[in-house]
């Protein structure tokens, strides 16, 4: 190869190089991006679900997307593999001033005849309230226990709160811990 055909053929590679580094470029300026303003906007469990979104190991099961958190809806009472039955509040309902709670489990859910509810922030997973609910006869068994209580509700409350039951543990060993987060409205102006 000549001088003339070495210095050609080296600018139509430059050439080329360049004309792929702008269309590359380009290319990625142009696609469109992920922002919120051209997404689909996510309003329930299945929504965030079939976005591509992770579903967290919980009962029932929570999806995380731009910052909320969606619970599935459950229907009818909530049994955890045959342990305990939430017969109110039923998910998604609307509380008031009070959360009335009742319904059974085994005796092992219960210490010294109670076992703890908190109400909890769904996106920020900030404990809000604390209370218990009491076994209504003996709970040193292994069969379901009635049990009842209520949860005062406060001002200044998120208008959506995980109301979550935590099975007793005085050993503290994480791996026993049990839970059952149920998703509450408040509403904070009745009519």
């Amino acid at each position: 190869m000549n001088k003339k055909n070495i210095q050609s053929l080296i600018f139509w590679t430059i050439i080329s190089t360049i004309l792929l580094l702008i269309v590359g470029t380009s290319y990625v300026f142009s696609r469109p991006k992920n922002t919120s303003s051209n997404l689909q906007t996510i309003t329930s469990f299945e929504e965030c679900v079939a976005a591509g979104n992770p579903v967290m190991e919980s009962y029932p099961e929570q999806c995380a997307a731009d910052g909320q958190t969606f619970t599935r809806d459950i229907t009818n009472n909530i049994k955890v593999t045959d342990e305990i039955v939430i017969d109110n509040p039923q998910p998604n309902s609307v509380a008031v001033h009070t959360i009335s709670i009742n319904g059974q489990a085994r005796g092992y859910w219960f210490f010294e005849g109670s076992f703890p509810v908190t109400l909890e922030d769904p996106n920020t997973k900030e404990t809000l309230l604390e209370s218990y609910v009491t076994a209504q006869s003996a709970w040193i068994t292994e069969n379901f226990v009635t049990f009842e209580g209520f949860v005062k509700l406060t001002n200044n409350l998120p208008k959506q709160v995980n109301l979550i039951f935590k099975k007793s543990n005085p050993s503290g060993i994480t791996e026993l811990d049990q839970s059952i987060v149920i998703p509450i409205h408040i509403q904070t102006n009745p009519e």
